[in-house]
Protein backbone atom coordinates (compact mmCIF):
# COMPACT_ATOMS: atom_id res chain seq x y z
CA UNK A 1 0.00 0.00 0.00
CA UNK A 2 1.29 3.45 -0.92
CA UNK A 3 0.64 6.22 1.58
CA UNK A 4 0.89 9.92 0.99
CA UNK A 5 1.05 9.66 -2.78
CA UNK A 6 -1.12 12.23 -4.47
CA UNK A 7 -1.21 12.86 -8.20
CA UNK A 8 -3.08 15.40 -10.24
CA UNK A 9 -4.80 14.12 -13.32
CA UNK A 10 -6.52 15.62 -16.36
CA UNK A 11 -9.35 13.71 -17.98
CA UNK A 12 -10.00 14.41 -21.65
CA UNK A 13 -13.42 13.19 -22.73
CA UNK A 14 -14.28 12.76 -26.38
CA UNK A 15 -17.48 12.20 -28.27
CA UNK A 16 -15.88 12.06 -31.72
CA UNK A 17 -13.97 8.80 -31.31
CA UNK A 18 -15.47 5.40 -31.99
CA UNK A 19 -12.62 3.82 -30.02
CA UNK A 20 -11.90 5.99 -26.98
CA UNK A 21 -14.26 7.51 -24.49
CA UNK A 22 -11.74 9.17 -22.16
CA UNK A 23 -8.00 9.77 -21.91
CA UNK A 24 -6.23 10.25 -18.58
CA UNK A 25 -3.09 12.34 -18.19
CA UNK A 26 -1.10 12.29 -14.94
CA UNK A 27 0.44 15.70 -14.30
CA UNK A 28 4.12 15.94 -13.36
CA UNK A 29 4.87 17.11 -9.84
CA UNK A 30 7.02 19.98 -11.08
CA UNK A 31 4.53 21.16 -13.72
CA UNK A 32 4.07 24.92 -13.67
CA UNK A 33 1.20 25.56 -16.05
CA UNK A 34 -2.37 26.73 -15.94
CA UNK A 35 -5.34 24.49 -16.51
CA UNK A 36 -5.88 25.65 -20.09
CA UNK A 37 -2.17 25.14 -20.87
CA UNK A 38 -2.39 21.58 -19.56
CA UNK A 39 -5.49 20.84 -21.62
CA UNK A 40 -3.83 22.30 -24.72
CA UNK A 41 -0.74 20.13 -24.10
CA UNK A 42 -2.91 17.03 -23.64
CA UNK A 43 -4.70 17.75 -26.92
CA UNK A 44 -1.34 18.25 -28.65
CA UNK A 45 -0.14 14.85 -27.39
CA UNK A 46 -3.34 13.17 -28.57
CA UNK A 47 -3.06 14.74 -32.02
CA UNK A 48 0.63 13.81 -32.29
CA UNK A 49 -0.26 10.18 -31.64
CA UNK A 50 -2.68 10.24 -34.55
CA UNK A 51 -5.69 9.29 -32.48
CA UNK A 52 -7.35 12.68 -32.37
CA UNK A 53 -10.52 13.32 -34.31
CA UNK A 54 -9.21 16.04 -36.63
CA UNK A 55 -5.54 15.37 -37.36
CA UNK A 56 -4.16 17.14 -40.41
CA UNK A 57 -0.93 15.93 -41.93
CA UNK A 58 1.57 18.66 -42.60
CA UNK A 59 3.50 18.69 -45.85
CA UNK A 60 7.13 18.02 -45.09
CA UNK A 61 8.78 20.74 -47.18
CA UNK A 62 12.25 19.24 -46.86
CA UNK A 63 11.12 15.89 -48.24
CA UNK A 64 9.17 17.65 -51.00
CA UNK A 65 12.24 19.66 -52.05
CA UNK A 66 14.40 16.52 -52.14
CA UNK A 67 11.86 14.74 -54.32
CA UNK A 68 11.52 17.75 -56.63
CA UNK A 69 15.30 18.11 -56.91
CA UNK A 70 15.65 14.42 -57.74
CA UNK A 71 12.97 14.65 -60.41
CA UNK A 72 14.44 17.78 -62.03
CA UNK A 73 17.99 16.45 -61.77
CA UNK A 74 16.98 13.16 -63.39
CA UNK A 75 15.28 15.02 -66.22
CA UNK A 76 18.36 17.17 -66.80
CA UNK A 77 20.67 14.15 -66.89
CA UNK A 78 18.28 12.40 -69.27
CA UNK A 79 18.28 15.43 -71.57
CA UNK A 80 22.09 15.54 -71.55
CA UNK A 81 22.30 11.84 -72.44
CA UNK A 82 19.82 12.26 -75.32
CA UNK A 83 21.76 15.28 -76.60
CA UNK A 84 25.05 13.37 -76.45
CA UNK A 85 23.53 10.40 -78.30
CA UNK A 86 22.24 12.76 -81.01
CA UNK A 87 25.72 14.31 -81.39
CA UNK A 88 27.33 10.89 -81.62
CA UNK A 89 24.82 9.72 -84.24
CA UNK A 90 25.65 12.61 -86.57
Amino acid sequence: MVRGAQKQMIVVKTQDSAVFEEAYFVVRRNAVAGRMDMIAEANKIIEACGIGGKVKRKLDIKLFMIALGTFVGGGAIGAIIVAMLNLMAQ
